[in-house]
């Protein structure tokens, strides 16, 4: 039996994604997308940080890598810059609930 297990991972590309990025995010089943910063990115997940509209309150929701792959989970736009916006992931239609 070999000592090496051969596996695939999915991950979040560091090139493509950085901390600070802007990102609008909607999952699967959200009725509104969320506006926020990516304040951490790990290989298996981004935090992003979100102001929810409520007085000083701050709060922050986690996109896991493992959903993102496939692209039906998630829709992701993301820039660094605010010229070039991104894009990952389309929900299909009848998923909004």
């Amino acid at each position: 039996m070999p000592i090496i297990k051969d596996s695939t991972e999915k991950v979040f590309d560091p090139e493509q994604v950085q901390k600070g990025n802007l990102i609008n995010a909607k999952r699967a089943g959200w009725t509104e997308p969320k506006n926020g910063i990516i304040t951490a990115i790990t290989d298996d997940q981004l935090t992003v940080l979100m102001l929810p509209g409520i007085g000083n309150v701050t709060n922050y929701f986690i996109i896991p890598a493992s959903e993102v792959v496939g692209g039906e989970t998630w829709e992701l736009k993301w820039t660094n810059d605010m010229i070039t916006i991104k894009t990952d992931g389309e929900i299909p239609d009848g998923d909004d609930a």
